[in-house]
């Protein structure tokens, strides 16, 4: 009889999760400086480095592979991913003995968690602030009808507001946008005065939480949401 085990993965710079069946193992990893190519937290420059760390975390969880173990990864990944990031994170799981493999947006996975459920027939504007970029996303039904993701050197934005109210007010001019949520508390104080004191304006506190929570759930919708890599062999 084949068993199945279910490994979701938080990933950020700064601090990764694996979780697996409740139980939490979290693990950072350095990259190397000369292949700091990428500027944003969530996105990853040295993958080598990043598979070391996923490879120790899932060894504290007990992973195993054979012919008997279906072991099937979920990793959270940022809204505005590449191509190239894809098939990296594809490998990655490669690396670790797993055929089935499974990529999930950042925002779609906060918005999977029941608190969230009374907006899914509406327009909801995720705005996640980081210290090197800022997400934009306005998602319906679960899917994104428009995203946008500003990359920049740490702390410039903060110093202009100009280009940040500009995209808000471009999106809320296109879009009946019925709920407002900024994730990531880290910079939320020098954000909130500049959407315009919106009564549907909302701050996401519990983001990493949340985006386990939201990869636990997309495992049961076979396969729905996700960008999923199935091997054979």
């Amino acid at each position: 009889m084949i068993k199945t085990v279910n490994y979701f993965i938080y990933i950020n710079k700064s601090k990764c999760l694996v979780e697996s069946n409740s139980h939490i193992v979290e693990f950072t990893f350095e990259e190397n400086p000369n292949k700091d190519t990428l500027r944003s937290e969530a996105q990853i420059s040295d993958f080598q480095c990043f598979e070391e760390g996923l490879r120790k975390a899932l060894d504290q969880l007990h992973y195993k592979s054979g012919i008997f173990i279906k072991n099937i990864l979920y990793f959270s990944v940022p809204n505005d991913i590449d191509e190239v990031q894809v098939v990296c994170y594809f490998d990655a799981a490669d690396r670790m003995e797993c055929r089935d493999s499974n990529l999930l947006k950042e925002d779609l996975a906060i918005l999977l968690n029941d608190e969230f459920r009374q907006y899914k027939e509406q327009n909801v504007l995720m705005i996640s602030v980081f210290a090197s970029k800022v997400d934009f996303s306005l998602i319906n039904k679960l899917s994104f009808k428009f995203q946008r993701t500003i990359h920049f050197d740490s702390g410039l934005i903060i110093k202009d507001f100009g280009l940040f109210k500009s995209i808000l007010g471009s999106i809320k001019s296109k879009f009946d946008v019925s709920k407002i949520y900024l994730s990531n508390m880290r910079y939320d104080d020098l954000y909130k005065d500049i959407i315009d004191g919106s009564e549907d304006f909302s701050i996401v506190d519990n983001r990493e939480e949340l985006i386990l929570k939201g990869l636990n759930k997309v495992s049961a919708l076979n396969g729905y949401l996700v960008t999923n890599r199935f091997k054979l062999y």
